[in-house]
Order: C-alpha cells, then structure tokens, then sequence
C-alpha cells in the first residue's frame, strides 16, 4: 500500500499532486522549528542537486511560516501549503522536520525524522535516479553537488 495522494498548492499558486510518477522527496516542516531553520540550506541545495531526476517538495504546516522561510532562505524548493494539516495527518507526522523519499508509484523506500547527517547521506543511495553519474566539477566552481555534499558532511 502506498502512501496517501495528495494535491497541494505551492507558494507560488502552482499545483502539486503525490504521486507524480516519478520519485518524490517529500520534506515537512514549520517555521517555528528549530530544526527545520537548520535544514533549509541542505533542503534548498538537494532541490537543486536532485530536480533534474526525482521530485524534491517542502510541505509546510502554516501558510504565514511558508512565506517567511521562503523569503528568509530565498528557498527555490516549492513550499506547498499544508495549513489544514490534512496531509500531516494522514502521513501520521507527530514531528518536523521528517523527510520521506518515495518510489514513482508513491510506494515509501525510505523515512526519517530530524535532521540526522547519517540519514541525508543515505539519500542518494536509496533512490537509483538521485545518484550522480559522471559529473565533474570545474576547478574553482562550487557546483549545487558539491554544496550538497559539503552539507552532508
């Protein structure tokens, strides 16, 4: 059994809707955690890092506290509105930051609550399209890989 489908709308009025078809990192937070301030970095670096191959979406709890983490982080993840906390509670959460990384057909592989280093670094491991294949980096140019992967240290 998959997890629960859901149509949210981000930020920027654009709509989302779980499963898509393709894997998802789906990553709830709320701007009165701690936790969560400390993730926004390595949340915004894994959108830009991992886009291009799964989908990378911040699910916030509180439309006002969405607004001031985009604005305070210049966040380009999308932050989808979940202020009913309709889909909070169906994914069971009883604590953000949690970050659940899902197949293509919505199927969870991988959850984790907090913001636990060993846990970030299994990421790309978990899910075939979020591995890097033949990338380089040019001397001198710090690319979104390797930001994320300073992060993660």
């Amino acid at each position: 059994m998959g997890l629960p489908e859901f149509k949210l709308i981000a930020a920027d009025a654009e709509e989302y809707t779980f499963p898509s078809g393709k894997h998802t990192l789906l990553i709830f937070v709320k701007e009165d955690c701690p936790t969560c301030h400390l993730s926004m970095p390595l949340i915004d670096t894994a959108f830009e890092v991992f886009n291009s191959k799964i989908n990378v979406l911040m699910i916030g709890q509180e439309e006002k506290g969405n607004k001031e983490l985009i604005e305070r982080y210049a966040l380009s993840v999308p932050v989808l509105d979940d202020s009913s906390l309709s889909t909070s509670f169906s994914y069971d959460l009883d604590t953000v930051p949690t970050i659940i990384l899902a197949d293509s057909s919505g199927e969870e592989i991988r959850r984790f609550v907090g913001f636990g280093r060993n846990d970030w670094r299994a990421v790309p491991g978990s899910c075939t399209g979020c591995r890097r294949r033949g990338t380089e980096s040019r001397v001198g140019v710090v690319t979104a890989q390797d930001r994320f992967r300073i992060l993660r240290r």
